[in-house]
């Protein structure tokens, strides 16, 4: 036996036979076995059932099942969590919080201010109450020492064991003047802000020893008790002049057109009232006197005489006023 014979023979044996391809890719088997007559049979197409066309093989993916396998374990997770949520904060809200919040009796908070702060400590210690007392604050009405408020206040029913605060009085505030020397009168403005007070009347005065600008002195002055009125009167430096003005006379002149010349000049100008003799509305009195120096931008005082139906209107109030 050739190689050919035997290995072809031996390879057709093992190897079933492949079915030869059609031409338009679908492939194609062989019938029945040849006829008796020898007559081999016709070819026909491979198909799933008779007369349909070709099944076409179908690709699967292992890939895919995994993760679509992930994703629903991952869902069930989640809703898993939100139903432990769920029964957590269904168990805290209905539990454990009524269990904690009505543990223990519950007490009014007495009514203690006015009381010395240690006596209000012993009163409510005595009912269960814890005490802290906090910072002071002032207070016109109460004491120094005494409790001027509580938190929580009054009639509160709490828990006993519950801390309450005590605000202690520190009595009537007691401001005083600021030291504003030296001072711009912007910085000076913001100082007497900070304490509640405000700028009053400014007048200005030449100076050689402090530069222009800055505070002389203030009315009231620093250390003392702030006015009822909260304002304060600052004297500012400004620089002065080379050469003095002389002061003229102006006694007898019109108050009113007086003050409006002098304004013009420079200076600044008060105008008192008085009543003693004279023609009213013309100046009594000034100050400087005449023949005195003057810088520019001092300050002139001028006392004119008040008007005599003026005068007799105000001194029958003062009398019905004494009257009463």
């Amino acid at each position: 036996m050739t190689d050919r014979g035997f290995f072809g023979a031996e390879a057709r044996r093992r190897r079933p036979d492949r079915a030869p391809a059609a031409d338009d890719g679908s492939t194609v088997v062989s019938g029945p076995a040849d006829d008796p007559e020898g007559r081999p049979s016709p070819l026909r197409r491979a198909t799933g059932r008779s007369g349909s066309a070709p099944r076409h093989p179908t690709k699967t993916n292992p890939t895919g099942g995994w993760f679509r396998r992930r994703g629903l374990q991952f869902l069930w997770w989640l809703v898993e969590a939100g139903a432990a949520v769920v029964v957590g904060v269904l168990l805290f809200d209905r539990v454990l919080m009524p269990a904690v919040v009505h543990h223990g009796q519950e007490v009014p908070v007495p009514d203690l201010r006015g009381m010395a702060v240690e006596s209000a400590r012993e009163s409510a210690e005595d009912l269960g109450l814890s005490v802290l007392v906090s910072q002071g604050r002032f207070d016109p009405e109460v004491p120094p020492g005494s409790v001027v408020e509580t938190s929580p206040g009054p009639g509160v029913a709490v828990k006993s064991g519950r801390q309450i605060f005590l605000t202690p009085s520190l009595g009537k505030e007691s401001r005083v003047v600021p030291d504003l020397h030296g001072m711009s009168v912007r910085l000076a403005t913001m100082k007497l802000q900070e304490v509640g007070l405000r700028v009053g009347a400014t007048d200005q005065a030449a100076s050689d020893v402090v530069p222009p600008g800055q505070i002389l002195a203030t009315n009231p002055p620093s250390g003392a008790p702030v006015p009822a009125a909260g304002d304060v009167a600052l004297l500012v430096s400004r620089k002065k002049a080379p050469i003095p003005l002389w002061m003229p006379d102006l006694s007898g002149r019109s108050a009113n057109e007086t003050a409006a010349w002098l304004s013009s000049c420079g200076f600044q100008v008060r105008v008192e009232e008085t009543s003693l003799p004279g023609d009213p509305g013309t100046v009594k009195e000034q100050d400087p006197l005449p023949g005195a120096p003057i810088w520019p931008g001092g300050l002139v005082r001028l006392t004119s005489v008040r008007d005599r139906d003026s005068f007799e209107i105000e001194s029958e109030r003062d009398r019905r006023r004494w009257r009463r």
